[in-house]
C-alpha cells in the first residue's frame, strides 16, 4: 500500500518567502490579540485617573473581550469550516482594528466594555483562522517551526504593549490621552494585514476535502502561493 498522500507536492516543498509572508500575516493578529488582552490592564491604570470607575465597572472592562474571545472561535471557527478559511480571513483583522479604534474614543464606561467585546469576538476569531492557514501551507518538516512562529507573536504583543504603557507613563502623558493611545495602537498590525489576507487563496485541502476540487491536491506549492501575493 502506498503512504504517499494527494499533498506531497505541498508537504514536502522546502520554506519559501510565501511561507515567510504568510507568517507575518498570521502573526500579525496573533500580535494584536495578546496586545489588546494584555493592554487593557495598563490602560486602565490611566483610565482610573480620569472616570471615577466602581469595582463592577472595572471588572467588567477588564474582562469584556475575554468573554469575547471565548465565543469568537466557535463563531468564526464554524464559518471557516463550512465556507473556507478565505472567506472569513481578513474579517477578524477588520474586527480588531475596528474595536480597538472605537473603543479608544469611548466616551463611557458602558460604550468602553461594549466595544471592548466586540475587540473580543475578532481576538477568538483570529486563532483558529491562522494557526489552520499556517499549519495546512507550511512544509511538513518545519510545520512545527512555523506554526509555533505565529504563536511567538503573541509575546511581542505582550511586550509592546507593556513598553508603550512604560514609555506614555515616564513621558508624563494626560491620562485621557494616554489610554485612548494605547487601546487605539492595537489597531495597527490588524489594518497592515487586511488587505493581505483577503488575497490568501484557499488551502488545497480544504478545496479537495471539502469543496472536491481533486485538481487542488497536487497544486504546487508555487501556485498555491505564488498567486496569493500578487
Amino acid at each position: 500500500m502506498s503512504n504517499k498522500t494527494p499533498f506531497e507536492p505541498l508537504d514536502w516543498s522546502k520554506p519559501t518567502p510565501g511561507h515567510l509572508k504568510l507568517l507575518f500575516i498570521s502573526g500579525a493578529g496573533f500580535f494584536a490579540d495578546a496586545y489588546d488582552l494584555f493592554a487593557i490592564s495598563i490602560a486602565l491604570v490611566f483610565l482610573r485617573q480620569v472616570w471615577s470607575l466602581t469595582a463592577s465597572e472595572i471588572s467588567l472592562i477588564s474582562s469584556a473581550a475575554l468573554f469575547g474571545a471565548v465565543i469568537g472561535p466557535f463563531i468564526f471557527g464554524r464559518i471557516g469550516d463550512i465556507f473556507g478559511r478565505k472567506y472569513i480571513y481578513g474579517v477578524e483583522a477588520a474586527l480588531l482594528a475596528a474595536g480597538a479604534i472605537v473603543s479608544a474614543f469611548s466616551v463611557n464606561p458602558t460604550m468602553l466594555w461594549i466595544t471592548r467585546f466586540i475587540l473580543g469576538l475578532g481576538v477568538g476569531g483570529d486563532y483558529p483562522i491562522s494557526a489552520t492557514l499556517m499549519s495546512e501551507y507550511a512544509p511538513a518538516r518545519s510545520r512545527g517551526l512555523f506554526v509555533a512562529g505565529v504563536f511567538s507573536m503573541q509575546g511581542w504583543g505582550i511586550v509592546t504593549a507593556a513598553l508603550l504603557g512604560l514609555g506614555l507613563l515616564n513621558a508624563r502623558v494626560n491620562p485621557d490621552l494616554a489610554w485612548r493611545v494605547i487601546l487605539g495602537f492595537g489597531a495597527v498590525m490588524p489594518a497592515l494585514v487586511i488587505y493581505f489576507r483577503r488575497r490568501v487563496h484557499e488551502t488545497p485541502r480544504f478545496e479537495y476535502f471539502v469543496k472536491g476540487n481533486v485538481e487542488a491536491q497536487g497544486e504546487p506549492l508555487g501556485t498555491c502561493l505564488g498567486r496569493t501575493w500578487r
